[in-house]
């Protein structure tokens, strides 16, 4: 049976760029608390692997025999690992490796032994390959990496906030920081407030504090004392009088 190598990689990188923002969300959270600059990481690493499947899978999969030994389950997927590292550094990775952001270089490996996982099973999956042969199967196929990018960063954020704050890009968490103020008010319990925006006011500490921040048009001022909101004022004007007057510590 013919396989078609081009949908199956396809699907494959698809599902292998998810499985790498994951990482980098959940290593970037373990490690500073939040996922920095991630709507940058989502935008640059798509493009990136959308070129690297173009340019270096389709034709070396269209050619290789599938009978061939480096299709093992246990070979494949480090042999892919370490190609697409290399593709990674040729294309870009090169820069991150003066910088000492290595963090991508984690990812893009991450991603080439996902990939290599999932093409080797795929591909040999008489099943599988029956499945898409479905006009329908192949349309949601091209469209799965949209359809993750949908769920993640709208549906998840949506119906679970506090959950997704810190893997949330910067817009996103202003976002939920502008819909989760106006649920307190003065004499509020602070940790139940902290508790829906996890990681965004660390720099309160042992309930004792105050802060001012601005989010586009939405800004706010709360002090807290003893873990007790002692003010909590928001608004969507232009310069608003958010004047803190002394410390609470």
């Amino acid at each position: 049976m013919q396989k078609d190598t081009t949908l199956i990689s396809f699907l494959s990188i698809s599902i292998a760029y998810t499985i790498g923002l994951l990482y980098f969300t959940i290593a970037e959270t373990i490690l500073n608390g939040r996922a920095d600059d991630f709507g940058v990481i989502i935008f640059w690493s798509a493009i990136f692997e959308f070129v690297a499947w173009l340019v270096f899978l389709i034709y070396p999969l269209k050619k290789l025999n599938l009978k061939s030994k480096i299709f093992n389950p246990l070979l494949f997927p480090i042999i892919s690992m370490i190609y697409l590292e290399l593709v990674f550094i040729l294309m870009i990775g090169w820069g991150f490796l003066f910088s000492g952001y290595y963090i991508v270089l984690e990812v893009a490996a991450v991603v080439g032994y996902s990939f290599g996982f999932i093409y080797v099973y795929l591909i040999k999956s008489t099943r599988f390959n029956n499945f898409i042969r479905r006009r329908e199967i192949n349309r949601l196929i091209i469209l799965y990496p949209f359809l993750f990018i949908f769920l993640f960063l709208y549906a998840f954020p949506k119906i679970m906030p506090s959950t997704a704050f810190r893997f949330m890009p910067d817009e996103i968490q202003a976002d939920i920081v502008e819909k989760t103020i106006p649920n307190f008010k003065k004499g509020d319990s602070f940790e139940d407030l902290d508790n829906s925006l996890p990681g965004y006011f660390s720099h309160i500490a042992n309930g004792q504090g105050n802060s001012f921040a601005s989010h586009g048009d939405f800004s706010f001022v709360i002090e807290v004392k003893n873990n007790k909101i002692l003010r909590l004022e928001h608004s969507k004007q232009k310069d608003p009088d958010f004047t803190i007057y002394g410390s609470n510590n």
